[in-house]
């Protein structure tokens, strides 16, 4: 837009733009401008600019959110609900990659990831005592942490040094108030998750066990029916 005042184009009064703090998070700033002239050439832009990034990212995300719902409502296959959760929650929150675990008895099994290139280097099974999520089963709490090469339980992890992730937010999925698994977001650069980022992955990661409860219950039923009919 900048360029375009500059020129001398026409632009709209109120116009928006998106930019990276440098902490990483995204701001969306609400501008307004004008040229200042000298001799009848440009040499300035006066202007003024209002953040309205959690205004604009809470209408964003409510819209989408009913969108998600309904798909996660209509999806019955495990691969592709992990998929489509991962991929809407990067979308949403602004992140590169996004994987989701679950408890199996004492283990943490990684079931599905997105935005991971190389998730043949993934560890694909682990004693859920030994990882670094068993206290989010503890304390059924979101955990963040906004640079992990500083961060003493995560600097040396595979996470970190394998993929280079710089910020991790995770989230537990709660089903009937015990914990079945556990959604993760990661991001390449540091990054402080906001509260509206960490609400939005923990609604996110509810209706997660809403939808692999309902999962479940579809494929008993199944393969109840596929018994019965055997006879």
């Amino acid at each position: 837009q900048v360029r375009r005042m500059v020129a001398g184009e026409r632009v709209p009064r109120l116009f928006t733009a998106r930019l990276i703090r440098r902490d990483g998070t995204r701001a969306i700033l609400e501008c307004s401008g004008r040229v200042i002239l000298r001799d009848g050439a440009p040499v300035a832009i006066q202007g003024v600019a209002r953040d309205i990034t959690v205004r604009r990212t809470l209408e964003e995300r409510q819209a989408a959110f009913v969108e998600i719902l309904k798909e996660l409502a209509a999806e019955a296959d495990f691969e592709r609900l992990f998929s489509l959760i991962g991929r809407h929650v990067c979308r949403l929150i602004g992140a590169d990659s996004a994987v989701i675990s679950l408890v199996e008895g004492d283990d943490l099994v990684l079931r599905g990831s997105y935005g991971i290139e190389d998730t043949e280097q993934l560890t694909p099974r682990r004693k859920l005592s030994e990882s670094r999520v068993a206290r989010l089963v503890r304390t059924k709490q979101p955990s963040a942490s906004p640079d992990t090469l500083a961060d003493p339980q995560w600097r040396d992890s595979a996470i970190v040094t394998r993929f280079g992730y710089r910020a991790i937010l995770e989230v537990p999925i709660i089903l009937r108030d015990e914990v079945i698994g556990v959604l993760g977001v990661q991001q390449k650069t540091p990054r402080t998750f906001s509260p509206e980022d960490i609400a939005f992955a923990t609604s996110l990661a509810g209706h997660t066990a809403i939808a692999l409860d309902r999962t479940h219950l579809l494929r008993a039923l199944t393969a109840r029916l596929l018994h019965h009919d055997s006879f």
